[in-house]
């Protein structure tokens, strides 16, 4: 008998997930992270735009206040508080609309494995065609916390998310974790998150 570690033994127990759950995503749940989402990366393009019309909406205003009798004044006035709304309501519009589109899609399982240096997300599609699937085979994704996958990780009411690379995100809801895994999640993405910085 060795005092010595088995270190063959040490690696396979790294290999191990620190945390495994399985959870699923109302249509609630999905429409509170995509407003996180959108407030932790908005759109920079949305901002330049809602200046530029309320610049245009400003001058509009000091022309027609010094030259009233011009109807092109009033018709680039209306013009620029149409653009102004459709510009400030369009998150919220493209956020309803990817919500129905995500309510009418077959339902879907997920199960999380989470590593001192990655996530593993599984993704079960129950149904195709609207024909139920037996023992589907899961589509994997894989993000390591270091490399090309900049990840990031924010909490709201419902739910922890995980965002990637500012354009995507995973969203765990709270309901499907106990107080010890939610603990768990923060405490390895709070870790990883920091190393990378």
């Amino acid at each position: 008998m060795s005092l010595l570690p088995d270190l063959g033994e040490t690696e396979k127990q790294s290999n191990l997930p620190v945390l495994t759950f399985s959870y699923d995503n109302t249509s609630e749940e999905t429409d509170e992270a995509i407003r996180t989402f959108r407030k932790t990366f908005g759109s920079k393009r949305g901002w330049i735009m809602t200046a530029a019309y309320i610049v245009m909406l400003i001058a509009a205003s000091v022309l027609l206040a010094f030259n009233p009798t011009q109807p092109v004044l009033y018709l680039a006035l209306g013009l620029c508080v149409i653009f102004l709304a459709l510009t400030i309501s369009a998150p919220s519009r493209k956020r309803k609309k990817l919500v129905k589109r995500i309510e009418s899609m077959p339902p879907e399982d997920y199960v999380c494995e989470l590593y001192s240096d990655k996530v593993i997300i599984k993704t079960y599609i129950r149904e195709q065609d609207g024909v139920k699937v037996e023992n589907p085979e899961p589509v994997i994704q894989l993000f390591p916390f270091r490399g090309e996958y900049l990840l990031d990780f924010d909490e709201n009411n419902s739910a922890v998310l995980l965002f990637v690379n500012g354009s995507s995100f995973f969203c765990f809801p709270k309901r499907c974790l106990t107080e010890e895994q939610k603990a768990k999640l923060l405490e390895v993405l709070g870790k990883s998150v920091t190393e990378i910085d």
